[in-house]
């Protein structure tokens, strides 16, 4: 699905909108959308697939089951639509992408989502603006099955070309990506995010030598390696690597390259505290003293020997 200008007919945008629209939403998204240079002269509020033209293009605006409804009554018609969120702001919602049915999306702005199946909600892609002019363009973010989001789980693009990966079977309490310009974050598989994770893969600000004038704080990459627990509030900032098996303890904070599975890190700046380590996600409550008694084996999976740690400790040795 692409939120594609070309289908738009004689500069008008239908808003088909569950409670209706005021006059001023309205001005303000003719206002957002033509700072945004799309070709838009007005948009006109309906209640009703039926009163809808042919060649125009449909903006939905409310909640989940209603704008699932509509798409499911436009894609029928073979009429072009899309959320209006999507369109008249920065934050994209996954769950509106996913009631719209569109697993591979790409915003005016040409940054891709590719969605799982199934989703949980609370899982936000930010795109960056001046203003209320969008520029973060040509960023792909990759989303597996996630298991659960209990508050938010919010990618924020502060640059262009950027790429993000987040595995299947993932879980996270609140947690917040930010990208720059061609940065990457690699999630891996089965990963355990704790309250206030934070993964920074840029400054946000630039830092220059002052003798030679040249850049001194490039962005750096973050990959985290598969069934790796990050505690709560640890940040992890741009060049970080997190190899299989890993525990990261809360408050850390790293930016440095781990290559030991098995481990437990820990500090600000974070070190190897514990090696040899497995960890499960039953919880505290069944105070079992062997890891057999888990219901969880999944660190099992990537207990990594020698030959199989090639290339950082990500891959997988069954």
């Amino acid at each position: 699905m692409t939120a594609d200008t070309e289908k738009i007919s004689e500069g008008t945008i239908y808003l088909l909108a569950e409670t209706g629209v005021d006059r001023r939403e309205t001005e303000t998204g003719v206002r957002w959308l033509q700072e945004n240079q799309i070709p838009v002269s007005r948009i006109v509020s309906i209640t009703s697939p039926d009163e809808i033209a042919a060649d125009t293009y449909v903006l939905l605006k409310g909640d989940y089951a209603y704008v699932e409804r509509m798409a499911a009554a436009l894609a029928e018609q073979n009429i072009p639509f899309d959320y209006a969120g999507n369109w008249l702001g920065c934050d994209i919602d996954t769950g509106y992408l996913q009631a719209m049915h569109a697993r591979e999306y790409m915003d005016l702005y040409q940054n891709k989502i590719l969605l799982a199946r199934k989703l949980p909600a609370g899982i936000i892609v930010r795109r960056t603006a001046r203003g209320e002019r969008i520029f973060t363009k040509q960023n792909t973010i990759r989303i597996g099955s996630v298991k659960y989001v209990t508050r938010q789980l919010l990618f924020i693009l502060y640059g262009n070309r950027g790429y993000i990966r987040v595995g299947d079977d993932c879980t996270f309490r609140n947690c917040e990506i930010e990208i720059g310009t061609r940065g990457h974050v690699i999630i891996g598989r089965d990963v355990m995010v704790s309250r206030g994770v934070v993964l920074f893969q840029h400054d946000g600000h630039l830092i220059f030598d002052a003798n030679t004038g040249k850049r001194l704080n490039a962005g750096k990459n973050i990959i985290v390696g598969n069934h790796v627990w990050l505690g709560r509030q640890c940040m992890l900032l741009g060049g970080a690597q997190l190899p299989d098996n890993t525990v990261v303890g809360a408050k850390s904070v790293t930016s440095k390259q781990f290559t030991e599975t098995n481990t437990i890190i820990a500090g600000s700046p974070a070190r190897v505290v514990r090696r040899g380590v497995l960890w499960a996600r039953d919880t505290t409550t069944n105070d079992f003293q062997n890891y057999e008694e888990c219901r969880d084996q999944e660190a099992v999976k990537y207990m990594i020997n020698d030959e199989c740690n090639e290339g950082g400790g990500t891959g997988t040795c069954r």
